[in-house]
């Protein structure tokens, strides 16, 4: 027999349907082992031969110390504050969620009837990449040919499946099957389907392993997510207009109009395909991404012997690095920034503008008598009175009010504060003692670094009667937090409800400078700073744990498809009335807009429309109103930042997502109705393409 019958066989055998049915048995059996097996791994003990983290100090009891009162829910939520994040090392969901979408694809691609030809073409790709894996020099080139190969052939499957899909009755759905496969056929297409594989597989491979773990999976999660939509963002467009202008140019459309087709369907049909692609697309990449960052979760942090186990160099029982990855990057947070202290158009600072510029004229009678020369007043005042809102001078204190954590106070949600003190130049060999008091607690002294962000958690927190502070991520936390309830050492345990009012508000008081006590008085000092110290607009951030970060990246990606689904539609809709290079232009203008719509709007504040000397220009003016009513117009769907959310950490919610999808969705059904209404008064048949 020669090999061609040979691959003729074997071509039968994986068409049949026994051998479809026992090779998917085989398949959930094998998953369902491997998912098995790895928690069983996972939950076993953990074997190092570097201890787990510095060794516990005995908290000396004293007789005549007073325990404290101690709320046993609090004390219960403490106590599981720590294992929130160590329990990461023993949760499987992410493998398990790896090893469902990889099983999912093989019987996929089992059932279209290539389960053996896949087969054969990862064991090639696996016997020459894997000894590229096996050596430094190599390994990310072996890493980069494994994941693309591994991109593409879920691409492939992931394609074929939807076109099954669309293979049901009726115009719309033979249209929306015709558009896979003009994507696949047309060059454009296939160059940039080619390119958001080869940049998502390539990723990996430009990560320094020097950095913090949590640098390299931010960093990843930023490139990953944001290529991705760029690059199929630009596809939509150019995609979008060539399958419905080429088809006109060409007369194309003439072979499908005439079955007949109404055009509601037509541009229905040609949308439906679009999205079902930006739908495979994004599928690959977020599983992509998501398996990527999962191994790169599993690696060790700075300061860790093994992955979740601290080495001696760590001050605690988790490595900051770790602490730092769960809770800020892999975390779903709602994060609560410090107010303005005055907006800009509140009766009580206008009326201090009032009271300045009458005291100014006393001297200049013609001072801010024109709206362009107060505007400029009321922008100077506004921001010397926020610049020294967010100072404090050395050796004084000010007070600075939260609102908006009534949810993590009913549900006694741990705390984490951010901040970032500037002080002069911030240059980097200047240190300050600062001090913070939250709520009822005490003065907790910090020596920072100017310019840089600290991440400090706030509760939960054993603070002892000699000042001593433990927080959850201490070794000795949870011995002092014992001493403390037992009554044995005078101290307080800290928790989010004892230190946030019941109507959702926490005051930080910020001393510049630390804490002594005098020793003729014997009362408390505060021996302050040099400089003054400041804060800048996102110098101080109070945030706390609302979720999983694998349900808001699956939230954000969903939304990054509607966001692509308008775009669509957007494009679709000029195409209908406009050539290939115009509806291209009016549509990739609309998507920069869009996209920086927040940024027009800010723009616009300071471009004005007088000169210098007050006077007014029509122009400017115009100009002005255009870029208010673009920004306006586009705010709902720059104000959708899933890839910012994802990055940063941060809750996506589902009213959020709710209310994003139905405002966008209601835009694109309009665009929808108008690409309909003008498509049907087209005269086709007079379209000559030029």
């Amino acid at each position: 027999m020669t090999l061609g019958d040979r691959l003729a066989s074997l071509n039968r055998a994986q068409q049949s349907r026994a051998f479809k049915s026992i090779a998917s048995a085989v398949v959930a059996l094998l998953v369902i082992g491997l998912i098995v097996a790895y928690t069983v791994r996972v939950n076993a003990p953990v074997s190092t031969d570097s201890p787990s983290g510095p060794a516990a100090v005995e908290v000396e009891p004293s007789a005549s110390d007073t325990p404290s009162a101690i709320n046993e829910a609090a004390t219960s939520r403490s106590a599981r504050a720590l294992d929130d994040v160590l329990a990461a090392r023993s949760d499987p969901t992410g493998f398990a969620v790896v090893a469902l979408a990889v099983g999912g694809v093989a019987i996929g691609a089992i059932w279209l009837g290539v389960g053996l030809t896949y087969l054969g073409i990862l064991l090639i790709c696996g016997l020459v990449l894997y000894p590229l894996v096996l050596m430094d020099r190599t390994r990310a080139i072996g890493l980069s040919g494994l994941g693309l190969a591994g991109l593409v052939m879920s691409f492939t499957v992931l394609l074929q499946g939807l076109r099954a899909l669309f293979s049901g009755p009726g115009p719309v759905l033979a249209i929306a099957k015709n558009v896979l496969a003009e994507a696949v056929r047309m060059k454009i297409s296939l160059v940039f389907i080619v390119m958001v594989m080869l940049l998502l597989a390539a990723l990996p491979g430009v990560l320094n392993d020097d950095q913090p773990l949590r640098y390299r999976v931010q960093a990843f999660m930023s490139f990953g997510t944001g290529l991705s939509f760029w690059v199929i963002a630009i596809l939509t467009i150019l995609f979008s207009a060539a399958t419905l202008t080429i088809e006109q140019r060409d007369k194309i459309i003439w072979q499908t109009m005439t079955k007949p087709v109404s055009a509601w369907a037509y541009v229905l049909g040609k949308w439906l395909g679009v999205v079902g692609l930006n739908a495979v697309l994004l599928t690959v990449c977020a599983a992509g991404i998501f398996g990527f960052v999962e191994y790169l979760r599993g690696q060790p942090a700075v300061g860790e012997s093994v992955a979740y186990v601290a080495d001696s160099t760590s001050l605690g029982v988790v490595a900051p690095d770790r602490l730092a990855l769960e809770q800020r990057v892999l975390s779903a947070r709602v994060a609560v920034h410090l107010d303005e202290p005055l907006k800009i158009s509140s009766p009580d600072f206008q009326a201090d503008v009032e009271r300045y510029i009458e005291n100014e004229r006393m001297a200049t009678p013609e001072f801010a008598t024109d709206p362009g020369q107060r505007k400029e007043v009321e922008e100077s005042l506004h921001k010397s009175y926020t610049d020294q809102f967010r100072a404090v001078a050395p050796g004084r204190n000010r007070r600075y009010e939260f609102k908006g954590l009534d949810r993590a106070r009913e549900q006694n949600l741990p705390l984490i504060f951010r901040h970032r003190v500037n002080v002069g130049s911030n240059a980097p060999n200047i240190r300050v003692n600062v001090s913070f008091a939250y709520g009822p607690m005490i003065p907790i002294p910090e020596i920072l670094g100017a310019g840089v962000y600290q991440t400090v958690q706030i509760t939960p927190c054993v603070i002892l009667g000699d000042g001593a502070v433990f927080r959850v991520s201490d070794a000795k936390f949870d011995e002092a937090r014992k001493a403390v309830e037992e009554g044995t050492v005078q101290g307080n345990v800290y928790d989010t409800r004892d230190i946030v009012e019941e109507d959702g508000s926490l005051y930080l008081e910020v001393i510049n400078g630390r804490l002594a006590m005098d020793r003729n008085t014997n009362q408390l000092l505060i021996v302050g700073n040099d400089a003054t110290i400041t804060f800048p607009p996102d110098g101080m951030e109070i945030s706390y744990q609302a979720g999983g970060y694998r349900q808001n990246f699956m939230r954000g990606m969903a939304l990054l498809w509607v966001k692509l689904a308008f775009l669509s539609m957007l494009t679709i809709a000029a195409a209908t009335f406009l050539s290939f290079p115009v509806a291209c232009t009016v549509s990739f203008g609309s998507f920069l807009a869009a996209e920086g719509s927040s940024y027009l709007l800010k723009s616009v504040e300071v471009f004005g429309w007088h000169t210098d000397d007050g006077a007014f220009q029509i122009f400017k003016f115009i100009a002005a109103m255009i870029t208010i009513g673009v920004g306006e117009l586009f705010s709902v769907y720059d104000r959708l930042d899933p890839i910012g959310s994802i990055i940063g950490g941060e809750l996506i919610s589902w009213s959020d997502a709710l209310v994003s999808l139905v405002s966008l969705g209601a835009v694109t059904a309009l665009l929808f109705v108008a690409a309909s209404t003008i498509f049907r008064r087209r005269e086709l048949a007079m379209y000559s393409g030029k």
